[in-house]
């Protein structure tokens, strides 16, 4: 048995210590972004790349400002298409929530002060991401809070390779000047309802995902490497 399979079975099972079970967590988290890490995508079509697309609803902007996550949601993208696997999870938080945050994510104090620990969230979202490259809309802010958040819980860096649609939508012409996500759906006529919840950004992110890359490979714009190259101009 494979040391990444024996630790997803101790994790699996109940563990009496927390002490061991908060090690085995974090074992378990840097074995998989070591793992991640080795995966080389560049020349994978686009159309044709597995990857998890996830979006994150925070307190605000600024984890060096002691903003935290609220809650992940996560979808499959396999063969261009989102599949029927998905990740929902509020995280524990114990402070007040501001009035703008729980309007805009419709996310309330209730709903995180009984939620999981945001260790044992990040250990199943990392379950659920197994060696997929992670995606994300304005990824920046999701790579922020999860570097954050991995150093808190596990004292590990995050490394896992995270793609922003941005990096898509800035090669197509009809969105280069476009940033914000529901224009950049409505332009391809994606449904944006559920806007600001986690699981909802996540599902129209992955459509804008795969909406777009099968727009760039129309234009002979096929893989990772093609994309690189070109922004890098």
């Amino acid at each position: 048995m494979n040391p990444m399979t024996q630790l997803i079975r101790q994790l699996s099972g109940i563990i009496q210590n927390n002490g061991e079970a908060d090690a085995a967590a974090a074992a378990f988290i840097k074995e998989a972004e070591k793992a991640a890490k080795e995966r080389s995508d560049l020349n994978t079509p686009l159309t044709e790349l597995s990857c998890t697309v996830f979006d994150l609803e925070t307190t605000g902007f600024y984890p060096y400002k002691q903003d935290r996550i609220l809650s992940i949601g996560a979808v499959k993208v396999s063969d261009g298409e989102v599949v029927d696997q998905t990740f929902y999870s509020c995280v524990y938080y114990d402070k007040p929530i501001s009035p703008e945050i729980q309007t805009l994510t419709g996310l309330t104090e209730q709903d995180v002060i009984n939620a999981p620990a945001e260790a044992d969230v990040l250990t199943d979202f990392f379950r659920f991401i197994g060696n997929d490259i992670l995606v994300a809309h304005h990824a920046a802010h999701e790579k922020g809070f999860m570097q954050d958040a991995m150093w808190r819980s596990f004292r590990a860096t995050f490394q896992r390779r995270l793609l922003d649609t941005v990096f898509l939508t800035r090669l197509y012409e009809p969105l280069k000047q476009t940033v914000n996500l529901e224009d950049c759906c409505k332009h391809f006529n994606i449904s944006t309802d559920g806007r600001h919840n986690a699981l909802s950004d996540a599902r129209m992110t992955g459509e804008l995902w795969i909406q777009t890359s099968e727009a760039l490979s129309k234009s002979g714009i096929h893989t990772l490497k093609d994309v690189y190259r070109l922004l890098a101009r």
